[in-house]
């Protein structure tokens, strides 16, 4: 279903009337991709490169350059650009170099 059957869908439902007050396309934007500081290792680089994860977006690479720092971060950007990323690859880092590490 493309994204104006599915509004038309929702505005129809009885429960949902009236809640969709707006809507806006926003065109794509380049991809700005970084480069860390000290590279992951080889194993992790293949997994994010396999799934298609890789290279790092910019922001990724600033949140996991802090979080090495042993900085807290807060990333707020929009759907699907990869947030998650931010915080599982610096908790994939340290469970490979410790059995002990949790996160």
């Amino acid at each position: 279903m493309d994204t104006q059957a599915f509004l038309s869908h929702l505005r129809n439902q009885t429960w949902y009337r009236d809640q969709v007050v707006h809507t806006e396309d926003i065109l794509p934007r380049q991809a700005i991709y970084g480069h860390l500081t000290h590279p992951l290792s080889p194993e992790i680089e293949d997994l994010l490169k396999q799934k298609g994860l890789y290279p790092l977006y910019s922001h990724q690479v600033r949140a996991i350059e802090r979080l090495r720092a042993g900085e807290n971060v807060i990333v707020a950007t929009a759907t699907a650009s990869g947030k998650s990323l931010c915080y599982h690859v610096p908790v994939l880092e340290a469970v490979t170099k410790s059995r002990g590490a949790r996160a």
